[in-house]
């Protein structure tokens, strides 16, 4: 049967009558038979609880406007939103005024079931629709969208006093408040935001209210001296995060001391336990991204592989017990890569900061590879009982010293884990600065140097004639740093190593070119030097040719370059003297 018209408007403000007269603060003024140009009528607001309805009690009188429907294939009833069309002639009549609030009323055929379903449309709302109406040519409706409302007296009290709330702060659509909203592409500019929600006793039902666009958000700009509405999207994510102090533990340990609680209107609610690891607290399934730096991930990992053992975690006082955790297998691999990889930089005293987010593939691998080699899952790298090994992180060189035992290698850093070389007079043992025995190419490309380290192993080394030769060459090394880096601190503990051997013993010609050699980088030679370089005669082409490029005599240095054998030019490649011999050619 086809009710008139009129008689489903009676039954949708019979609805909404019933539940306004259960509420002590509320009464109404509804019209029939649309009398009112573009609303309904109104519902009255009084602040006494105790149900005195006066002018001394009065607060508000809100324009309401009211739509009955009756959902004959069922399509609205079970819905928790939906879109209806709205006049644009009595939105612009609304926004003319303060605004209205739209009620749209679904019934059954029977009348059994009844569904309210609302929209508050205040004027910086209306403005937002009216131009989009233009923006997309409408001429007569526009599609809004509208919440489903609790049949409840609080809760329809509640959004009224919403609404009061925002056209009071809005005024007239026309008026300078909300002709001067602030856009969201000016949202940069804003100093700070502020907004009131009626009965949100959460974030998540605060989210709801600014989803559904039943507050509105209010900026200050600067010029302005009093706060601007920002313009309502229906198409905006809102997000809302709060940091709890809380303990997280497993069996005891603390794992975290605080974690983030983070709500959003189209997501799950979210426990962040930090960057990379977050649990999802309606499905109950952990989420874990690698993110930060090994430091911060280690922790996350060490929780999960927890979880997975224990099968339970507390959060303070609330213990959380798990049936089931099943974690792929593929998953606790890289758990387990992760602890441990931190494990190594530990044993070796080195500090990796680069997020993992940002590590290349071929970096995961060798790292991989690395904790293989340990294990003795790999043997491509550690070969030897006792070995050293240049690791490559990022094209620069770590030098790790392995050594093996029992089942497994144990590691320390070569340079900087305080073991040193020695060498021998074959009756005793003298200790040697760690880094005379890197390569050219390793030395040169560190990804760490520490010269306070260098310069201690400087000063503890024994210089005497076994050691000297060595000494020398680590010497070298650090001009080869210098040539390389510029970095003025190599040159300054080449100086500090010559000295003490200078010291110690007489130089011979390859020390006295050495030394010079640092002179010529620290200042360049004076004539004095110069006459030290003519003295020395020598039947070996390697010391005259060292001379004459100190002496940047370019013809005789190459021609004592060219009488070299291959093997000397072999070994002088790795020489600073050849950094000043190019420069000299050219």
């Amino acid at each position: 049967m086809n009710l008139p018209t009129g008689k489903i408007e009676d039954r949708a403000i019979g609805v909404l009558s019933n539940i306004i007269d259960d509420h002590p603060t509320m009464s109404r003024d509804f019209n029939r038979n649309d009398k009112e140009l573009s609303w309904d009528g109104y519902i009255f607001l009084y602040d006494d609880v105790a149900g005195k309805q006066d002018k001394a009690h009065f607060i508000d009188k809100i324009p309401v406007q009211i739509k009955g429907h009756i959902d004959r294939n069922n399509r609205y009833l079970k819905k928790n939103s939906i879109k209806c069309s709205v006049s644009l002639s009595d939105l612009e009549v609304y926004f003319k005024n303060r605004g209205v609030v739209y009620f749209v009323i679904f019934m059954s055929e029977n009348n059994h079931e009844r569904e309210i379903y609302y929209s508050l449309l205040f004027p910086v709302k209306i403005k937002t629709y009216l131009d989009k109406a233009r923006t997309k040519g409408n001429k007569n409706k526009i599609n809004i969208p509208f919440t489903k409302m609790k049949k409840s007296a609080e809760y329809l009290n509640k959004i009224l006093m919403q609404f009061n709330k925002e056209s009071v702060m809005q005024g007239f659509g026309f008026g300078p408040i909300v002709q001067n909203a602030i856009s969201y592409k000016d949202i940069d500019k804003i100093k700070s935001i502020s907004l009131t929600a009626f009965g949100a006793s959460n974030s998540m039902e605060l989210l709801k209210m600014l989803d559904s666009g039943d507050v509105s958000l209010y900026g200050k700009i600067e010029g302005c001296p009093f706060p601007l509405p920002i313009e309502w999207d229906e198409n905006r994510i809102y997000c809302a995060k709060e940091e709890v102090k809380s303990e997280i533990s497993i069996g005891g340990k603390v794992f975290y001391k605080t974690y983030i609680r983070q709500c959003m209107t189209d997501k799950n609610p979210l426990m962040i336990l930090s960057e990379n690891l977050a649990l999802d607290m309606h499905k109950f399934e952990f989420n874990f991204r690698l993110k930060t730096n090994i430091e911060l991930l280690v922790k996350d990992a060490e929780f999960l592989l927890s979880v997975v053992r224990k099968k339970e975690f507390d959060i303070s006082t609330r213990h959380f017990q798990l049936n089931e955790v099943n974690f792929p297998q593929n998953f606790l691999d890289i758990l387990n890569f992760i602890v441990d990889l931190n494990s190594i930089f530990q044993s070796i005293n080195f500090e990796y900061k680069k997020e993992f987010k940002n590590i290349t593939t071929l970096e995961k691998e060798n790292f991989i590879a690395l904790v293989n080699a340990t294990k003795m899952r790999n043997q491509e790298i550690f070969t030897e009982e006792l070995q050293l090994v240049n690791f490559s992180i990022e094209g620069h060189y770590l030098p790790i010293l392995a050594q093996k035992k029992n089942d497994k290698y144990d590691l320390i850093n070569y340079l900087y884990g305080g073991e040193c070389p020695y060498c021998s007079d074959g009756d005793n043992y003298y200790k040697l600065p760690a880094f005379i025995i890197l390569e050219k190419k390793v030395i040169c490309n560190l990804y760490l140097y520490d010269f306070d380290i260098f310069e201690k192993q400087i000063l503890d080394c024994e210089i005497n004639k076994t050691t000297i030769s060595y000494l020398n060459e680590g010497l070298l090394k650090l001009l080869n740093l210098y040539d390389y880096s510029k970095n003025n601190k190599a040159l300054r503990l080449s100086r500090m190593l010559m000295d003490r051997i200078k010291k110690k013993d007489t130089l011979d010609e390859y020390l006295i070119l050495n030394d010079l050699q640092i002179k010529y980088r620290e200042q360049g030679l004076d004539n004095e030097d110069h006459t030290i370089l003519e003295k020395i005669e020598s039947n070996q082409n390697s010391i005259c040719f060292g001379k004459y490029v100190l002496l940047q005599q370019k013809e005789k240095a190459s021609d004592y370059y060219s009488k070299m054998s291959g093997e000397e030019i072999e070994r002088f490649n790795d020489y600073p003297i050849m950094h000043l011999y190019n420069e000299l050619i050219g």
